[in-house]
């Protein structure tokens, strides 16, 4: 079966969540209150998702596999202050980051309908998040 970089069934409230974590980033970058720990190359042991299309409007994950794609690192705190200025749950974040193959992550797994990802790693002694900076960044 085909795998696919990228998601084609997410839907408006996905598209929504997603315009209001950019915005979030953009100010939060502009006040100075988001610490980028490191911005380039995506580390060997993240990988990001391929989906694998089940119907024409149901994608499932089909694994994790690293590609070369342009990262920037920030801590998980900041993560948390974006949740808080946004008033959204720092795992609806994650989750929708995951969905739009957004967000690196060490290991995945499909388990039914729910979708597993460990999503932190520690660089430099620190719990961090490596987000896609061509999809968050624009």
């Amino acid at each position: 079966m085909r795998l696919y970089r990228y998601r084609k069934d997410l839907g408006r409230s996905d598209l929504y969540v997603l315009h209001h974590i950019r915005k979030g980033f953009r100010k939060m970058i502009e006040a100075n209150r988001l610490q980028v720990m490191f911005a380039g190359e995506c580390f060997e042991q993240l990988k990001l998702p391929a989906w694998r299309r089940v119907s024409p409007l149901r994608y499932e994950l089909g694994t994790v596999k690293w590609r070369p794609v342009h990262i920037t690192v920030i801590r998980n705190c900041d993560v948390k202050k974006i949740a808080e200025y946004l008033s959204f749950p720092k795992t609806n974040i994650l989750n929708t980051l995951f969905s739009f193959s957004a967000l690196p992550v060490a290991a995945a797994e499909q388990s039914g309908d729910i979708q597993k990802f460990k999503p932190d790693f520690v660089y430099k002694n620190i719990v961090c998040y490596a987000v896609v900076t061509q999809t968050v960044f624009r």
